[in-house]
């Protein structure tokens, strides 16, 4: 399972489709395998949903996300917990634990 968090300074970003950075982590067994921050500029990636695409991502936490970002999301097969605000690791656990 891979999950993506739009990410800054710790925290959760407000809106999904401006985020510049995303903290994706694999999880497995319920433990975080693989961590990683990605920050969109320099790995070149035009907007988020490319970088979700070849990441394989399965799972998104965001604060806000638009209705044509999230059906689009959706038809890749990728769950989106959105209205989730405050820290990012938190946010990780929470979903790792189930508490989503």
């Amino acid at each position: 399972m891979k999950l993506a968090v739009a990410y800054k300074e710790g925290e959760i970003f407000r809106h999904f489709e401006h985020s510049k950075w995303f903290k994706v982590c694999e999880i497995d067994n319920g433990e975080i395998v693989g961590l990683d921050t990605i920050d969109m500029e320099e790995a070149g990636y035009p907007n988020p949903l490319r970088l979700l695409v070849e990441y394989e991502i399965d799972a998104v936490i965001c604060e806000r996300i638009e209705d044509s970002a999230l059906n689009m999301l959706a038809e890749e097969g990728i769950l989106v917990y959105s209205g989730i605000s405050g820290e990012a690791n938190r946010a990780i656990r929470n979903f790792i634990d189930g508490n989503m």
